[in-house]
């Protein structure tokens, strides 16, 4: 006959087992549904990302300043936070920084662009004679509304002043600008 001690002793490890499997399942349940929570927040960042443009505030007429405004506005259907613009010349030289908190998205249907941050620029070579060219990169970072995911992208502009032609007899500056690289992600926010 088998004794009493002996079932009630394999019966309690047998519980004890199974205790043990469910415990390491709820655990591996856990980290996968930890695992697709962080994935979701992540989206959200991407879905969210502020889209910035740069570009200047100043007049297509040559002259001998060595100054200029330019501007950064966020295109993005939702707001940009911590938002951070460094501006070097051709020379790699810093001519300009800013930055905001918060910058506002752009009015849903609408052409109107969100909140603009300007930033003086100081040092610069002058736009006056023919030929004469200006090439600014800012390198432009911001957070989501969320502040999940921190991007960063780098824009180009180069002005030109263009000799004059049979319909304008003024030399005039054109204006260029280049996306040198994609919005990136840098870091998770939060």
């Amino acid at each position: 006959m088998v004794d009493a001690a002996v079932v009630s002793a394999v019966a309690g490890s047998v519980s004890a087992l199974a205790g043990t499997a469910s415990s390491i399942a709820a655990w591996r349940s856990a980290l996968a549904s930890r695992k697709a929570a962080r994935e979701s927040q992540e989206a959200l960042g991407y879905a969210t990302r502020p889209y910035l443009t740069f570009h200047t505030v100043r007049d297509n007429l040559p002259d001998a300043a060595t100054t200029e405004t330019v501007e950064i506005r966020n295109t993005a259907a939702f707001s940009a936070e911590n938002v951070q613009v460094l501006v070097h010349d051709s020379n790699g030289r810093l001519v300009g920084s800013g930055g905001l908190p918060s910058m506002k998205a752009q009015t849903p249907n609408s052409w109107t662009p969100g909140a603009a941050l300007q930033i003086e620029l100081s040092g610069l070579t002058p736009l006056q004679n023919v030929g004469d060219t200006r090439s600014l990169t800012a390198t432009i970072r911001a957070s989501d509304v969320q502040r999940i995911l921190r991007w960063e992208q780098q824009i180009r502009l180069v002005r030109k002043v263009l000799p004059p032609t049979d319909s304008d007899p003024r030399s005039l500056i054109d204006t260029e600008v280049y996306e040198v690289s994609e919005p990136r992600t840098i870091a998770k926010s939060g």
